[in-house]
Parts: C-alpha cells; structure tokens; sequence
C-alpha cells in the first residue's frame, strides 16, 4: 500500500528527529546542533551531529546520514515502510490504507490472489490424493511436517486448466490473471497453469506478503526449478527466498548465512538455523546485498561443494565484498549441499561446518593456487591475475591492505613490487579522470577566491572524507538546498535548467524547483525528492557540516551571477557564429540586423552583471 506524501509530511512535523536519535544516542547541544558517539561505529570522540531544524543526522566518522526514516531504518535494522509506521505510531498518525496500482495491477488485490493460491496449492500438497509423489519426495529429502507449514509449501497439480478455472469462478477476470504470472497465454486467447506437477516455495517480501512462486519439477520435466515470471510487484533482483522469515534472527545473531537454493534454506531452518536466505534461482545481485545490509554487515557463504558452488561463492564474496560486508566461507566436503545433511539426518555435523566458518580470501587463495602452476613465474602471475578484482573489491582500505600482504607471503613474492603490480592494475581498470577544467578540491568560501568567469568547474578542497570535483553549479545547489527560502534568488534571477552544465547539479535544481511548486519547506521533504543517492548524501553532509550557515545570500548570489554569465557568453558566441555564417550569405539581410541588435543587447547585459561584481 502506497503511503501519502500528505501523511509523511504531517509525520515529519510531528517528530523532531533529535528526540528520536536521543533514544539510541547521549546528545549535548552545540550552537543548533547536536553531537555524540555515532551508533552505527566505534568511536571515542563524537563526530555523529544531528540538525534537527533540518531534520537530518550526519556521521563525520562513517559517513552514514539521511532523515529520521533512514536513522530508523538504519537502527531498527527494518524497511522504509516499518520505519514509517514506528513513526507514525510514535507520532499518533495514523496511515491511510491506499490501494496502490502498477501495471493495472492493485496491490491489495495481488496479494489477496497469491495468498489465496498458496494456500490452494498448500491443501493439495497436505491433503490431495495426486500429491502423493511429491509428499514422499519431501519425505525422502528429510523435510519434517513443521518446516512444510511454516514455509506453506504447495503442490501445482498436472491440470494446467484447474487454476484459472478456479479462480474465475471467484470472479477474477481473464485480464487481470494474464498481469500475475501465474498463466502463459496460448494463441488462441485460452490460459493455462505456468506451474503444473511441480513442488511449490512460496517467494515472499521483507513485509511476508506472497508475490511469486518457485517451483521444483517432480520427475523428469525440465528446467528442474521454475520461478514466477517478473510482474508489477515481483523483481527476481531485488528478493530473496525466506528473507520475511530470517530477519529477526538475522538481527539477533548479526550475520546472515547464505546457501543456494530454496532446500538449503528449509534443511537450514528445520536444524535451528534461522538466519539463512537464498538468491531466487540467480547468481547474487547488487540489490539483494543491499537489502541483505540492513539488516547486518557479515556475511557466511554456505553454497554447494560442487564446481558450480564453489564458482557461485567466488562472485558472492566479491559481491558481498563490495559493500564492505565481512565475509566468511563454509566449505562442504564432497560436493554436498546443506540438504544432504538433512536427508543423511547429519544435523549435527552440519552445524559443526557452520561453527567454524573460513576467511573468505584465504579460501580464495586457495581456489586460485589450485588453478595454477605455483612453482612458475607464470602460475604465480596468473595467481595474482585471478586474485586482483576480490582485492580490488572492499571499500576498506585496511582491508585490501591485509589481503596484499596474505598474497605476497603465499607467492612468495616481494610486497613492493606486488603493491605496484596492483596499481598499475587498478589504474588499468579505472575510470576516466575529471574533464579539463574539473578541480580536485573544495574549501571554504574565503580559499575559493573569485569565481572564474564561462567556467563551469572550480577547484575547491574537499572536506574529511569526501572525493572527487565539486563543480561551481553544484555548490551553488547545495547552497540553496541548505538554505531553502533563498531559492527564489535563483528563478528570479534567470537560471534555468538549460544554463546548468554539471549533472548532479540539475538533479538538484530539479528536485528544488519540484519542492518549491509543492510548497515544500522542509529539507527531509527536498531529499525524498533528490533522485541520485550521491548527491542527496552530499546535500546531507554539507547541512550537517554548517558550510552554508554564514553569508548565505551572498554566496547564492554569486552563483547565480556566475552561471548567467556564463550562459550569456555561450549565447553571444553563438550570435557571433550565426552572423558570420548570415554575413556570407548577405550583409545587409534583415537577419543579419537581428543578430547585431541580440548581440549589442547580450553585451550590455554582460557588461552590466560584470559590473554588479566588480561592486561599482
């Protein structure tokens, strides 16, 4: 269900964000901020601020902030909806319950189906006749009553006609079931059962709503596991089969172990291990780690003893790794899978393995040792070759540092000339460097000097620990998201979306002339708006660093000086073409009177701002 942004502005308004943090976090008042120990990091002197007339928190330490949604979030380990509905509780607001609508698809009615269906498919497996080879399948596969109920599996009979039969006559129209992927339609306009003959995993959402199916064949029918196609409320990429059951275990043991497939995640369950979840069918994807961090920052990899398994953890740790989650390996002996354990009532052995979990680079080492001819200067090259991108991985230097030195002592090699080996690698694989004219730093106004007249780019100083060029337009953006009511200085004063050069900055400009047709006040309401997480972060720092505090007016004012002049220039170089170009044609041609008037006017108008800035 879609919450109204009526609703979280009024949430906004009612919660003040420092008495939110104060409950996880001891706050002493500095000017109009606030400062402590930042909670998501150890630290002995406070670099965790809160601004609560901006309605954001900022880490100077690890560089985590956002809105007093995103602190919940963060803190409680929860979605973006359960940390509305905390503050809304705390707030006394209650939430409407819209129907939301994507694809012509109402959300409320979805769900309504798929939890309709799984426990259609639900009875046929526990209680139907022609489930019966799929109960001993089940049976055979050591799986107990208790763990079939909690995880409602199913059974989708040979019949592919039965479903759609059986839901039209609950009066779902033939239009609406072709949109929930549970039909293929023919030809010849008829539907029929995706799922036929096959064991059925519900797939549900953080939240426990049911929106897909995996179903594993029975038999010889291929693929051996099938998922529900993608629909208006299922994305394959962004889920992960039993998340809705591992989460309050995942937050209480602090780490996640992550197997295979849906078996290893029932076996795991029904041995008492409670914090595993499974990729839907897929390698790992970027999404699913990200949803994976909420909730907490290690990682176990339990994947099968096969080849494919042993390749699937290599892209999982680099994956995991990326997003500086601590990564741990339990290695299987024999190509077994955690469900072999359970077959083989081995439950005891199984928990043995978990209970002591591998480094993650040293597994790797020796997966890519075995591959190569150690005793060669060309297998030991080819070593460092294969090892490189899972160095290159983790965001922590110290980290990468570690893994450097573990691979010097195992080939043997000198540690200065592996390190220089790595950077020349990285450099390889590096992205083009800032355009000409990009700056490398970002100081404060009084190091910046005068703006540079037709140039888009500055170089500024950037604070602790932040990267890259800062351009002149989106300083002035952050400037005015800082300082909100000051925004009318920039619509009045000319600039358009057109005049801004640098990208980031116009995801700015957008979302600040978004909030103020809305008649948005608020900073927190200007971030739901900002589109690009890197600049709503840069937005976020800078507030919360006070940069924009002092001679607010003035510093937008250059700004837009600075950009009118700019775009004044490229329209008078621009006349200057067109006239010469009318000029060959014909020198008394009315179109080349046009240009002259525009240009003598364009000139006057530069000269006139150039004069505003010289102060005369």
């Amino acid at each position: 269900m879609r919450i109204p942004e009526s609703t979280l502005s009024e949430i906004r308004s009612r919660i003040d964000i420092a008495e939110v943090i104060a409950e996880h976090v001891t706050l002493q008042r500095r000017g109009g901020r606030y400062w402590g120990l930042c909670p998501f990091h150890q630290e002995k002197s406070a670099s965790f601020t809160v601004t609560p007339d901006k309605g954001v928190y900022y880490c100077f330490g690890c560089h985590k902030g956002g809105t007093v949604f995103d602190f919940v979030m963060e803190i409680e380990k929860v979605p973006w909806r359960d940390a509305v509905e905390i503050l809304a509780k705390k707030a006394g607001i209650e939430i409407p319950q819209e129907d939301e609508e994507q694809g012509g698809i109402k959300r409320g009615t979805f769900f309504e189906l798929y939890r309709r269906v799984a426990g259609s498919f639900h009875w046929l497996l526990t209680e139907g006749a022609a489930a019966e080879s799929a109960r001993r399948y089940l049976a055979g596969r050591g799986l107990q009553k208790e763990a079939i109920e909690a995880f409602q599996l199913g059974y989708a009979p040979f019949d592919r006609d039965w479903l759609f039969q059986f839901l039209a006559q609950k009066s779902y129209s033939q239009e609406f079931l072709s949109k929930t992927g549970l039909f293929i339609e023919s030809t010849g306009g008829s539907s029929s059962a995706l799922f036929a003959n096959r064991i059925m995993f519900p797939i549900s959402n953080a939240r426990g709503e049911i929106i897909a199916f995996g179903g594993r064949a029975l038999g010889d029918s291929q693929p051996k596991y099938l998922n529900s196609p993608e629909t208006a409320f299922f994305r394959k990429r962004e889920n992960l089969f039993g998340i809705d059951k591992a989460a309050p275990a995942i937050r209480g043991e602090g780490f996640f172990v992550l197997v295979e497939g849906y078996m290893d995640v029932l076996a795991l369950h029904q041995a008492g291990i409670a914090n595993c979840i499974a990729p839907l069918g897929t390698a790992l994807t970027e999404q699913q780690v990200r949803l994976l961090k909420r909730y907490a920052g290690k990682a176990v990899v339990l994947f099968d003893g096969d080849d494919a398994g042993q390749n699937a953890t290599s892209r999982a740790i680099e994956m995991l790794e990326k997003e500086d989650l601590i990564v741990q390996v339990v290695e299987l002996p024999g190509g077994q899978d955690p469900a072999d354990f359970i077959q083989k009532e081995e439950v005891g052995a199984l928990k043995d393995f978990l209970a002591r979990p591998g480094e993650s680079f040293p597994y790797l080492m020796r997966k890519a040792v075995a591959a190569h001819d150690r005793s060669s200067t060309e297998g030991k090259e080819g070593i460092r070759d294969q090892l490189f991108p899972f160095i290159a991985a983790p965001a922590s230097q110290m980290r990468r540092d570690r893994y450097l030195t573990l691979l010097a002592d195992e080939l043997d090699a000198d540690q200065g000339a592996l390190r220089q080996d790595f950077s020349a690698w990285s450099s390889r694989r590096r992205v083009p460097g800032p355009r000409a004219g990009q700056g490398t730093s970002w100081g404060s106004p009084a190091e910046r000097g005068a703006p540079g007249e037709g140039r888009a780019y500055e170089t500024r100083t950037l604070a602790h620990g932040e990267s890259g060029a800062v351009s002149s337009d989106l300083f002035l953006m952050l400037a005015v998201a800082a300082n909100r009511d000051l925004f009318p200085l920039v619509r009045n004063g000319g600039v358009t979306l057109a005049d801004i050069d640098d990208e980031k900055a116009r995801a700015l400009f957008v979302a600040l002339e978004e909030s103020f047709r809305a008649e948005d006040t608020g900073f927190e309401a200007l971030c739901a708006r900002i589109d690009d997480a890197a600049v709503r972060d840069l937005a976020i720092r800078k507030v919360s660093s006070g940069e924009f505090d002092m001679n607010q007016e003035r510093l937008v004012a250059d700004g837009v000086r600075k950009i009118r002049q700019r775009a004044l220039v490229k329209r008078i170089d621009a006349v200057a073409v067109e006239m010469r170009k009318a000029e060959r044609e014909s020198r008394d041609s009315p179109r080349v009177r046009e240009l002259l008037v525009e240009k003598m006017h364009l000139d006057s108008e530069l000269e006139k701002l150039k004069t505003r800035a010289a102060g005369v």
